[in-house]
């Protein structure tokens, strides 16, 4: 059994890999690795869709910072499986700042999510034929500003 279980993943395992892979796409500047954890349908803050989120970016990994760093907390991520398996949601906190070129300091990317003012995100993920993808996320209620 010991085999077994090293080498299985649950279901909360493959979820949070998928966000981990979202952040490793944001480091490695690639908006692509970001969005492709989306569905097509996404809604995120502010109500905006996929094919926004993917467009500000491109602004931001490949134009306004030339290096990223993404932290996401806490670990390991909570994930709460609904009964039926098929859908998921996660409470979290992202951290992301950047440089705009080699000699610049590190500044937060979004003040809404900077050390100090560091809001909850609930996201919504549903499984699909390609694993499971954020189909919405939510600033949590109390941390809208």
């Amino acid at each position: 059994t010991y085999i077994y279980n090293r080498f299985f993943k649950s279901e909360e395992d493959h979820i949070r890999d998928t966000l981990a892979g979202a952040a490793q796409g944001a480091r490695e500047r690639l908006p692509r690795k970001v969005t492709e954890i989306l569905t097509d349908d996404f809604r995120g803050p502010n109500n905006y869709t996929r094919d926004e989120v993917h467009s500000g970016l491109i602004f931001v990994l490949l134009q306004e910072y030339k290096a990223v760093d993404v932290t996401l907390s806490p670990e390991p991520l909570p994930v709460e499986l609904d009964a039926s398996g098929k859908k998921a949601t996660v409470r979290f906190k992202v951290r992301a700042v950047g440089k705009s070129d080699g000699s610049s300091e590190w500044r937060d990317i979004d003040p809404r999510y900077s050390e100090s003012n560091n809001k909850t995100l609930n996201a919504t993920f549903v499984k699909t034929d390609d694993g499971w993808r954020v189909k919405r996320v939510d600033v949590e209620a109390g941390d809208r500003r």
